[in-house]
């Protein structure tokens, strides 16, 4: 994911649009491990760099330091994911309502964690985003869910 960022980012050759859309998916994948990290562990190591072999000293990261920052981390990058992605896709290509369902849920469970409204807020946002242009049916598709 940390690839996909730092060489999307570089490249001369990419509109800034096309940058915002490529490198969204490398937020997304970021995001989607860190949130995991985070409902595992709490706290985990922020990797968001590429390591070069030549500077081995650079690997030396320390944890975040609460669940909160943790969770600072996740929202940020899903954000990032959500703002830039596009609304349709082709089949198996993340949109932007895919990533705002997750990142509702990051922050519903970082409101859990912390108890700071500004994370209700993002849910909010984000999901009535999806709910309302989405185009799925979100009834059907939850009712599926639960069958399974």
């Amino acid at each position: 994911a940390n690839l996909i960022i730092h060489n999307v980012e570089a490249n001369s050759q990419l509109s800034e649009g096309e940058k915002n859309e490529l490198s969204a998916h490398g937020y997304l994948m970021r995001g989607m491990i860190f949130f995991d990290q985070a409902r595992k562990m709490g706290r985990f190591v922020p990797v968001t760099q590429v390591f070069d072999v030549e500077n081995p000293d650079a690997v030396n990261i320390p944890m975040t330091t609460t669940v909160a920052q943790s969770y600072e981390i996740i929202i940020s990058d899903l954000k990032k994911a959500a703002d830039y992605l596009p609304t349709t896709n082709m089949p198996g290509l993340p949109t932007r309502y895919a990533a705002g369902v997750l990142l509702s849920r990051a922050a519903l469970q970082a409101y859990a964690y912390t108890n700071e409204s500004k994370y209700l807020d993002i849910a909010i946002e984000y999901a009535t985003d999806v709910i309302n242009n989405s185009g799925e049916d979100l009834l059907y598709s939850n009712l599926v869910w639960t069958c399974f």
